[in-house]
């Protein structure tokens, strides 16, 4: 393997002998008037950013083209970066296989210095649609870092967002819907603009079915619940269709020349609840019912210009509905537990999880479908993403979704041990069954801090592009071209900070008075639950591990030099002091309420000492609040801050003051 490191992997990197020096300055030029000027524009603007010289005619030459043969051999996408003594050459098989070659390019520039081996890299992408998920229905970010973002996205060959935007649409016809901070229109309008510079397509996400509780909260459109549930609309009424209608035509309204619109339709539990419903269920069946909604909302999509795009996990719980499904429905097959092509176990969603133990269990109409796809060679495993391969063989086009940031995770990180193979092995599934794409989906009421996900999404983009990247690769280019650090080993100290974590499980549950994801349970609750388990021990132990695992990620961190995106390097260094001190409250709060029980002895000095420990706990929480609303300021909105500030260090606050009065009394008592 050559010491090139640049994410993607390209597909074909050789070096050769000697060197360019491109110190003296660059002259970018096109090879014939009618070539690709756009990315001439950025590769200009990206080489002045990092300070060199960049003329028409004078310095080491770089040349733009587009040529057919590129076109035949590696599609449009493709790109050949022949870098010689003489010259520097990016010929694209279109406009943007040349943007791909100048991204390379700046990238080898960036990473590697002014002065670079000769070499020749052919590339191309194994997946056409290489996206991820931006979520806004909670830890809302500001207009200028989703801006931002997209730009960071763009570098690495990204080509689409699934932009999910629950209620931070500015709406005009419904404004009750969107929150006190959502969007502006000319903020979205600045959003796209951004994304179609850097060529990248925009999918809007509205929700047509289930989760609608942003919208249903709302007494105005109390009607529309199915059997009361805020949860839900109910499909058997009309103006649930005329309500997602009114609602898209604004999106449309603002997104010009859609391409995909995803409709949603995930985890609609509450199919059949309401009387006229469930009639409907008796004549059709829940698959039917499912079905006949979303081919009115097809309707209304298709109408507008725009293909639609739908969860596939109802339509694995109720295969019967994909009779009546159009084939012009993209299908997007999420999977956040398949890690590879064998697994322990299939799911299907509202029926449970099934291993070799109790397979005999599934329900057997769908144990006949999916059988043939769960069904392996070797004994008590199974196939892994099963589902991509059936929806395939019904006739669909489908784009697979993996997970940087869904259940299971922590406030502080996601937890890459699973998300991480999860993202490659679907990459790799996807290419197997020529699926469309590839979009990592981020689930914002997980909480981790947006920064924290880059090494997920970031994964899902270089996998998507190249199937065949090697897991030390990736982690060491990663490290190397998001912060030009030479190091991957800080890539795995970042994933231990994500392991399961005793009270830092992100539950949300969703007040509808606020209209705001919050804990579903109050910590005071939760540490009462934790110190009576009968795995308390085994727990404290892992609370033991992640301090130990928090301290060596800070002393990495602190002889860490990052070049470039160094806020990311300082959201990681905070979530590794919160690591660190969440673990030492725990660790000094069980002592006190063994303390309360008596299950400890309880001198005067013992006490004191529990007293000193938690005033110094209280002392560093308030400075990690304000450490985290200088490093998160820019980046959430004043609302979301103050959601996240409370849930991290506010609430904690509170219990350990009440916690130091009652020590103080128990002390005075003493006396």
């Amino acid at each position: 393997m050559n010491h090139i490191l640049i994410l993607p992997k390209p597909k074909k990197l050789e070096l050769r002998k000697g060197k360019v020096d491109l110190s003296q300055g660059v002259s970018v030029r096109l090879k014939d008037e009618r070539g690709p000027r756009r990315p001439m524009m950025l590769l200009t603007r990206g080489l002045r950013e990092m300070g060199l010289r960049v003329t028409v005619e004078e310095g080491f030459p770089i040349t733009l083209s587009v040529e057919k043969e590129v076109n035949n051999r590696y599609g449009e996408e493709g790109y050949i970066l022949d870098i010689a003594k003489e010259e520097a050459r990016i010929i694209g098989g279109s406009e943007i296989g040349v943007l791909h070659g100048v991204r390379t390019f700046t990238l080898l520039v960036r990473t590697h210095g002014v002065e670079m081996p000769c070499m020749r890299i052919e590339d191309f992408p194994d997946l056409s649609l290489r996206g991820v998920h931006i979520d806004l229905k909670c830890q809302m970010r500001r207009s200028k870092y989703l801006l931002e973002l997209l730009s960071l996205l763009s570098e690495y060959k990204a080509n689409a967002v699934l932009l999910e935007y629950e209620d931070k649409f500015p709406y005009r016809r419904h404004s009750i819907i969107s929150a006190p901070d959502a969007l502006t229109r000319e903020e979205v309008r600045l959003f796209l603009e951004e994304a179609d510079a850097h060529y990248i397509e925009v999918i809007p996400l509205l929700q047509s079915l289930g989760h609608v509780e942003y919208i249903l909260r709302h007494e105005v459109y109390a009607k529309l619940r199915e059997a009361g549930s805020i949860y839900q609309f109910c499909p058997s009424n009309k103006d649930s269709i005329k309500l997602f209608s009114e609602l898209a035509e604004e999106i449309f309204e603002l997104h010009e020349n859609i391409k995909y619109f995803h409709v949603g339709g995930d985890e609609t539990h509450l199919l059949g609840a309401c009387d006229i419903c469930a009639e409907r269920v008796c004549r059709i069946g829940k698959g039917g019912l499912y079905a006949e909604h979303m081919m009115n909302i097809r309707d209304v999509i298709k109408n507008m210009g725009a293909r639609p795009m739908i969860w596939g996990d109802m339509l694995i719980t109720h295969p019967d509905a994909l009779r009546k499904l159009s084939k012009d429905f993209i299908i997007v097959d999420w999977d956040y537990w398949s890690t590879g092509e064998l697994v322990d176990r299939v799911l299907i969603y509202t029926v449970g999880a099934f291993d070799s133990s109790n397979i005999d269990k599934v329900p057997e109409d769908l144990r006949r479908v999916y059988e043939p796809y769960w069904k392996s060679s070797v004994p008590g495993k199974f196939r892994g993403f099963p589902y991509t391969k059936f929806f395939k063989d019904q006739g669909f086009s489908v784009v697979v979704a993996s997970s940087t940031r869904s259940y299971g995770d922590t406030y502080i990180a996601p937890n890459y041990t699973r998300h991480l193979p999860n993202i490659m092995g679907f990459s790799r599934e996807a290419k197997r069954q020529s699926a469309i794409g590839h979009i990592v989906t981020s689930w914002a009421i997980r909480r981790c801090p947006p920064e924290t996900t880059w090494i997920g999404l970031m994964c899902g983009i270089a996998y998507s592009w190249n199937v065949h990247t090697d897991e030390e690769y990736f982690k060491r280019a990663y490290a190397l071209c998001l912060h030009g650090l030479d190091n991957g080993r800080l890539i795995d100290l970042m994933m231990a900070l994500g392991a399961k974590m005793p009270t830092l499980e992100s539950r949300p549950r969703y007040n509808p008075a606020r209209g705001l994801w919050e804990r579903d349970i109050c910590l005071k609750e939760e540490l009462e639950q934790l110190f009576r388990s009968p795995e308390v021990k085994h727990h404290m132990n892992t609370v033991q591990r992640m301090r130990r695992a928090a301290h060596e990620l800070l002393e990495t961190l602190s002889s860490s030099r990052p070049r470039w995106n160094r806020r990311a390097i300082e959201v990681w260094r905070l979530e590794a002091m919160t690591m660190r001190h969440k673990c030492e409250f725990l660790l000094t709060m069980y002592k006190a309420w063994r303390i309360f029980r008596g299950e400890l002895s309880a001198s005067r000095a013992s006490i004191k000492s529990l007293i000193e420990e938690l005033s110094r706990l209280r002392k560093e929480l308030w400075m990690l609040r304000s450490e985290a609303t200088r490093i998160l300021g820019p980046v959430l909105t004043e609302r979301a801050l103050l959601e996240e500030l409370w849930m991290r260090y506010d609430e904690e606050a509170s219990l350990l003051n009440e916690t130091i009065d009652r020590l103080a009394r128990l002390l005075t008592s003493k006396d």
